[in-house]
């Protein structure tokens, strides 16, 4: 009887360990409203400089993925004039500057996730983000972070980590559009 007892208190630990192993994203905070997103209507997002620390091998891909999920994310709501890369472009009206470096990246391939499964680890990504107004003052800045369920990507066979360099590139875009509507940029 004991050790029924044991075991059924072990398994309760255990899925209480399992549940606790959740996905992190830094919060933002959502403090744009319909009519701040309306005062944005002239302003120009331009991504200008985005890298990828040197250490970090393969990093390219991922930054190629994020910087399209983020303009993804953008531009479909029109809150802004238009979301471009790197223009040269003479604009009288207000616009926004959009610096971004990946400091830290791992992602689990699919066949670790598949043979090793949560053993693997998490996958996660960083980057520091940087917004500047159209007279070079940096208007906000901040290091996101992204890192999904290990159970979620074991059970998707490794979809939640690939996914993740463009689901950073959403995360970044929500930052952009609390950030511009939270300053008022014009």
């Amino acid at each position: 009887m004991l050790k029924k007892v044991s075991i059924v208190v072990s398994m309760i630990i255990l899925c209480g360990v399992v549940l606790l192993a959740c996905a992190k994203r830094t919060y933002i905070v959502q403090n744009y409203s319909p009519e701040a997103a309306d005062q944005l209507k002239d302003t120009l997002v331009i991504f200008r400089d985005f890298s990828v620390k040197p250490s970090i091998a393969k990093g390219q891909h991922a930054l190629k993925e994020c910087k399209g999920g983020a303009m993804e994310f953008l531009k479909p709501k029109a809150h802004f004039k238009d979301v471009l890369e790197k223009a040269d472009i003479k604009y009288n009206g207000p616009i926004l500057f959009v610096d971004a470096q990946i400091t830290d990246l791992r992602i689990v391939s699919g066949a670790t996730r598949f043979f090793a499964g949560t053993l693997a680890g998490r996958s996660h990504m960083k980057i520091l983000v940087s917004i500047f107004d159209k007279h070079k003052t940096k208007i906000a800045g901040k290091e996101l972070f992204g890192a999904p369920n290990s159970f979620g990507s074991m059970y998707s066979f490794g979809n939640n980590d690939r996914s993740l360099p463009y689901k950073m590139g959403n995360l970044l875009g929500e930052y952009i559009l609390s950030e511009a509507c939270r300053t008022n940029v014009n």
